[in-house]
């Protein structure tokens, strides 16, 4: 039964792993084109600041935001299933 939990939380690690990195990856390349680029390549047009690949930079920021904030939940349930997986080591450690 207690190698059954640790399986499954080695299991959940490697999962919540990759969600992880599935993530920071999506958030690597997350880009937002400018809705209405200036036609005389202003970089500041509007509230807009389109950089010189045409992503709109502030819509942009707020994606890469999200998309890391939701890589780091990923990565803390991965560092949670680890500390579980020590504890289970302990109790057979300690249990004879």
């Amino acid at each position: 039964m207690i190698l059954k939990i640790k399986l499954a939380l080695t299991l959940a690690t490697v999962i919540l792993g990759a969600l992880s990195a599935w993530y920071w990856y999506r958030s690597s390349v997350a880009r937002i084109a400018a809705a209405d680029p200036d036609p005389d390549n202003v970089p500041f047009y509007g509230n807009q600041i389109i950089t010189n690949d045409g992503t709109d930079f502030f819509p942009t920021v707020e994606l890469q935001s999200t998309l890391n904030k939701q890589a780091a939940v990923w990565a803390a349930l991965a560092a949670l299933s680890q500390v579980l997986i020590a504890l289970v080591d302990l109790y057979l450690q300690f249990s004879g």
